[in-house]
């Protein structure tokens, strides 16, 4: 769009103007399943987002199919959503919704067509991306309620049921094993693997961590952007630096001496700005999960998924004593809960140790 410099972290139907105006699209109908769009201009963000309230509840032309109404539910999240989950849904919408219930006027939904999609959905398809579409489905109706459209039943969506998986972590002969394989065998990669195992790090930021996020001085890395997914203006998927899953993925964490020790010794030689990348840009994700796998094959150990040294770091802090409104804050959770339902995993030993304590109390 010329004179327009886009701002993607505002979401992209937002946009900063070259001539210092901002810009805001919104959708005023729709032709063929797509959106048309209008814009509306302001001196600063504030301003803006006030005449895009202003102008989202005029009385517009109202969304009449499935379609419309995911692609204007779409169209008002991309100011708050993330640009990887935008991108994430409206694939998801393009392949598996569009050309089929997506078709149907909301007037003739009906609650069966909606979970007889996803049914049919489930038998080629994982539950957890079944339920991305109907988390999909079900907002944009809720949305369309708040919106009061007059053509809208009342839907019931039933999420798929999600057996919770069954998560490995590493045993300690096998992390000893393993520990003693990057001993013997340093390279960006096995650093990547001890910035998981012993700072808790998810895959994407650890090939998006940089020099800069490590103070050698206080030995704290803070944890400011991942690596995402997202598609780019020729409609073709990209990897690129962006800001962490959650605003408490944020975090400031400290580096134990043995960490500490390695990231010392690769910074003499380091020659990215990426700490495990030798290059200018980043080291890619899937690059990453090869050169991590044939590390692990090359050490004879079982091929982990890379989220398994993030679950031993959290199952091995609870075991060395490490309060769990630490490890929750240090691993970028929102509540201890979710740290203690998800990440720590006490292995039968460990369980044993504890249930001998029962024997101190009576002596």
């Amino acid at each position: 769009m010329e004179g327009v410099n886009k701002m993607s972290k505002y979401g992209s139907n937002i946009y900063k103007r070259k001539d210092g105006r901002w810009e805001g699209r919104y959708i005023v109908g729709y032709k063929n399943n797509r959106s048309i769009y209008k814009s509306v201009y302001a001196k600063n963000m504030d301003e803006l987002k006030e005449k895009m309230q202003c102008v989202l509840t005029c009385d517009i032309k109202k969304p009449t199919t499935l379609n419309e109404l995911i692609y204007s539910w779409l169209s008002y999240g991309k100011i708050k959503n993330k640009e990887s989950t935008y991108d994430k849904y409206s694939y998801i919408m393009e392949k598996h919704i569009k050309n089929g219930i997506g078709e149907i006027r909301l007037k003739n939904l009906t609650s069966v067509q909606v979970n007889q999609f996803l049914n049919d959905k489930f038998k080629n398809y994982s539950a957890s991306y079944v339920k991305t579409m109907a988390i999909i489905i079900k907002s944009a109706i809720d949305f369309g309620h708040k919106e009061q459209l007059p053509e809208l039943p009342n839907i019931q969506v039933n999420m798929p049921f999600s057996p919770k998986k069954e998560v490995n972590i590493l045993g300690l002969d096998e992390q000893r094993q393993l520990e003693l394989y990057i001993k013997n065998n340093q390279s960006l990669t096995a650093l990547g693997i001890m910035l998981s195992l012993y700072a808790g790090l998810r895959i994407g930021e650890v090939c998006a961590l940089r020099w800069n996020n490590i103070d050698f001085k206080n030995r704290i890395i803070t944890v400011d952007s991942t690596i995402v997914r997202i598609k780019n203006e020729n409609n073709k998927w990209i990897y690129k630096v962006g800001p962490p899953k959650t605003t408490h993925s944020k975090r400031d964490i400290p580096i134990t001496n043995n960490l500490y020790q390695l990231l010392t010794a690769e910074f003499r030689n380091n020659k990215s700005p990426y700490i495990i990348s030798n290059q200018e840009s980043f080291l890619n994700i899937r690059t990453f999960e090869y050169r991590y796998h044939k590390l692990l094959k090359d050490a004879d150990l079982y091929p982990h998924n890379f989220h398994t040294f993030r679950h031993t770091f959290a199952t091995r802090c609870i075991e060395s004593g490490v309060d769990i409104k630490t490890l929750s804050e240090v691993l970028g959770h929102s509540s201890v809960s979710f740290t203690l339902n998800t990440y720590v995993h006490p292995s039968f030993q460990e369980k044993c140790i504890q249930f001998e304590k029962l024997n101190n109390l009576t002596g």
